[in-house]
């Protein structure tokens, strides 16, 4: 296996006038794999803002996974939602972020809002399942097509 070294920054203290330089090992098809896939997501920024990037975010979602099996899930909450379950707690309505997180959930489910997104998000698998199994059909049908033009000749 042949392996390249390639220098990144890694923001330590995610302060950039505190970047530290490391050294990784990585082998040329994945380096390649890397760059290929950059060249199509150009808003992924260099390879070393990619992969400081992937590593954070691996991080963060091992965290995720670990907070998941003591019955607890991270939620990211958008802009006016934040700000309104913010303002809830200031007010009293809640005790804290997790208790108004818990109870519009608890609500969303009460109401039948969750079974509906759910039914709308199967309904949707069905339907992108139904197009990849034409999607196949056609492949099929096409691949014997050429099979039977290769006999003729």
């Amino acid at each position: 296996m042949v392996n390249v070294y390639i220098l990144l920054k890694f923001n330590v203290m995610f302060s950039m006038d505190q970047d530290e330089k490391i050294t990784i090992r990585i082998s040329r098809e994945a380096l390649a794999e890397i760059d290929e896939f950059l060249e199509t997501r150009q808003d992924l920024g260099t390879r070393s803002e990619f992969i400081r990037s992937a590593c954070l975010r691996y991080i963060q979602q091992s965290r995720m996974g670990q907070d998941s099996k003591n019955g607890k899930v991270c939620v990211k909450l958008r802009g006016l939602t934040e700000k309104w379950l913010d303002k809830s707690v200031s007010l009293g309505l809640f005790s804290d972020l997790e208790d108004a997180v818990s109870s519009v959930i608890t609500e969303f489910e009460n109401d039948g809002s969750l079974t509906r997104v759910i039914e709308k998000k199967l309904e949707k698998f069905r339907e992108a399942d139904h197009v990849f199994e034409k999607f196949d059909s056609l492949q099929s049908d096409k691949r014997a097509f050429q099979v039977r033009e290769y006999k003729k000749e």
